[in-house]
């Protein structure tokens, strides 16, 4: 797949993606000299994987507390897989509500078999498609842009990888760092206020990566779509990324 924004068939910049006005928060805007334009729902009419890969390098705001993310890695969950099956039909969630949604809705969300630590804090989804579709792409990392002390502030547990460069380094930490727990209700990020999807950008030198979604190995076995590619990420300069994550680099192939 070629990258966002230099042409290709997914670029979310361009065309209907994006908004014909710049965004005007002042907190946004900031962030580089070039102007943030704000994304409409034009982005999230796809499939879970598409939009898994359109979503690398993009920008989550969160206008309450001044949080700013930018999303290095997703995993896309097609409805119909024998993993969306038994990961979400089979793990509680209620099909017909998420059906529902528009393409666009950020849920907060985990299954009902994750124990311990995992059960505490809710991954982050986006849904994708037109309604009665179903698909659900994961946030699995983000790197904080905006709002670094409100960040630390949420991760209230402790760790040695509590730096800037890891604070967001996995789906707990994404949905603990932006403070999902507190969100009433589930904000649409093509709508002004609450948490909008803003266009961002590939860094020099970054590409995308693709691999195995990661899944806990006996609750999923023999579940068909298990080696699947439908996991992105940005190869960046955070390659704490990759050597943890499903054994390391080796694990990914060129998106």
């Amino acid at each position: 797949m070629a990258q966002p924004g230099a042409g290709s068939s997914v670029q979310p910049g361009a065309g209907p993606s994006a908004q014909s006005a710049p965004a005007v928060d002042p907190e946004v805007a900031r962030l580089n000299a070039l102007t943030f334009y704000a994304c409409n729902d034009a982005i999230f009419q796809c499939g879970a994987v598409e939009l898994a890969f359109r979503l690398l390098g993009q920008c989550l705001y969160f206008h309450d507390s001044k949080i700013a993310v930018r999303i290095l890695e997703t995993e896309g969950f097609p409805h119909g897989d024998a993993v969306y099956n038994k990961r979400f039909i089979d793990g509680g969630l209620n099909f017909d509500e998420v059906a529902e949604l528009k393409g666009g809705t950020l849920l907060a969300w985990n299954p009902n078999h994750y124990v311990g630590e995992k059960a505490e804090f809710k991954d982050l989804y986006i849904t994708a498609g037109p309604p009665g579709c179903g698909d659900l792409v994961h946030i699995r990392s983000c790197e904080p842009l905006l709002g670094d002390d409100e960040i630390m502030k949420n991760r209230k547990n402790p760790t040695a990888l509590k730096t800037r460069k890891n604070l967001l380094i996995g789906p707990t930490r994404v949905s603990e760092g932006v403070g999902a727990e507190s969100w009433p209700d589930e904000p649409n990020l093509y709508e002004e206020g609450g948490v909008q999807l803003y266009v961002g950008q590939w860094l020099p030198g970054e590409k995308a990566k693709r691999g195995k979604r990661i899944l806990q190995y006996n609750y999923y076995h023999g579940c068909e779509g298990t080696n699947s590619l439908f996991r992105f990420a940005l190869d960046t300069k955070n390659r704490y990324l990759y050597s943890t994550a499903c054994g390391g680099l080796h694990y990914w192939t060129e998106a």
